[in-house]
C-alpha cells in the first residue's frame, strides 16, 4: 500500500501558544503547507515535530509575563520569580525536576481551560496522569 508521509518541520514563535486559537491557526497553517504538494488520492499521514504543543501547557497562563520572550532564558528570567511561590510548592508535592514540576503545576489547569477549547472535564489520560504523580512516584 502507498502511503504519502510527510514531516513538518516548525519553527514556532511565543505567540503561536498565547491561546488555543493561536496554536490552532498555526497547526491549521502548517497543515495546509504539508498538504499542499501530496498526491490526495493516496492516504497522508502528517508527522510534527514531538512535543510540539507542549507549551500549551503552561504559556498561555504566563503569555502575558513572557510574550516577547525571544530565548528560553528570557523566559525562566521572566516567569519563573513571578510564579516561584506557586512551582515550589509544586515541586515540594511533585518531587520532580524543574520542567516536570512546571508542567505537572500547569498541565490540567491548561486542559480544563474553557478558552483553550479543552474538555470541561478532566480526561482519563489527565487523571491517569495526577494519580500517576503522586508523592514518591514518578510520571516520566
Amino acid at each position: 500500500m502507498k502511503v504519502n508521509l510527510v514531516a513538518v518541520q516548525a519553527k514556532p514563535v511565543m505567540s503561536d501558544y498565547a491561546s488555543g486559537d493561536a496554536f490552532y491557526r498555526k497547526m491549521h497553517a502548517l497543515m495546509e503547507r504539508a498538504m499542499r504538494e501530496v498526491d490526495r488520492s493516496i492516504p497522508t499521514l502528517v508527522a510534527y515535530p514531538e512535543g510540539i504543543g507542549l507549551p500549551l501547557a503552561f504559556v498561555p497562563q504566563t503569555y502575558h509575563q513572557i510574550g516577547d520572550a525571544k530565548t528560553i532564558l528570557q523566559v525562566f528570567l521572566r516567569a519563573v520569580p513571578k510564579n516561584l511561590p506557586r512551582f515550589t510548592r509544586a515541586w515540594l508535592k511533585y518531587r520532580t525536576a524543574f520542567f516536570r514540576t512546571v508542567f505537572l503545576e500547569t498541565a490540567l489547569e491548561a486542559e480544563l481551560d474553557e478558552h483553550l477549547g479543552f474538555r470541561s472535564t478532566p480526561s482519563k489520560a489527565a487523571t491517569a496522569a495526577t494519580r500517576a504523580t503522586a508523592p514518591g512516584r514518578r510520571w516520566f
